[in-house]
């Protein structure tokens, strides 16, 4: 697939992620019982709205790629929070699963923005519905630093990937996931990890993949520091 395509493929994606909460974040405003709760989602709302928007002006402009190229300097670990609280808005995903933080990367990364949104929220969705069956159901998020690169790593305890099948899941549109109420809705699937890997390998980074069959899966993602 052309870079363009996988990119087109990602913002689609991301898109109805971001539609979703829109979608979820009003209805709670509407039971909402307080004012400090509303001025809360009121402004998560903006800024998600704000979001959408530009993915939508990217898919209408033409020269897409060189706005991609558009780069700017920020918080990995503030990243991983705010796509938490993304993930946050859907019920099973908040209430049915521990999370466990340790945030240890002081430095910025440089980028856009967006991309590596994409590849976080996939990331996150990936081991949220992996857990859908599980009994344990636990996701564990680290941010670290060396000299020349950031990392981040994202582990679950989900159902895991075969070793025959660990090599295969970054091919588009190979999947591992059984149908359930969260996955068989899932945009793009067989995608994430596509378009998650082609966009880090266009910063110079890469994303390897540890997992084990109903134990669960390790992602860390490396991205260079500029």
């Amino acid at each position: 697939m052309k870079n363009e395509d996988i990119y087109f493929s990602g913002f689609l994606h991301n898109f109805r992620s971001s539609l979703q909460a829109v979608m979820v974040l009003t209805g709670n405003l509407k039971e909402g019982s307080d004012n400090k709760k509303i001025s809360q989602y009121v402004e998560k709302i903006q800024i998600y709205t704000e979001r959408m928007d530009d993915m939508i002006k990217r898919l209408v402009i033409k020269d897409k790629v060189e706005l991609l190229r558009e780069e700017s300097d920020f918080s990995l670990n503030q990243l991983l929070k705010e796509v938490n609280f993304l993930q946050e808005v859907e019920p099973f995903y908040r209430d049915e699963i521990e999370k466990s933080f340790q945030l240890k990367c002081p430095h910025k990364i440089n980028g856009q923005y967006i991309d590596f949104f994409q590849v976080v929220n996939n990331l996150f969705t990936n081991a949220k519905e992996a857990m859908y069956d599980s009994v344990e159901r636990k996701i564990f998020i680290d941010t670290f630093c060396e000299e020349n690169n950031c990392y981040f790593s994202i582990r679950d305890t989900g159902c895991g990937i075969s070793e025959e099948n660990i090599s295969k899941i970054f091919n588009p549109f190979f999947s591992t996931k059984s149908n359930n109420l969260l996955t068989e809705i899932s945009a793009g699937k067989g995608m994430g990890l596509t378009i998650a890997k082609q966009i880090l390998e266009s910063y110079g980074g890469d994303i390897i993949a540890e997992s084990e069959l109903n134990v669960g899966s390790k992602f860390v993602v490396r991205i260079p520091r500029k």
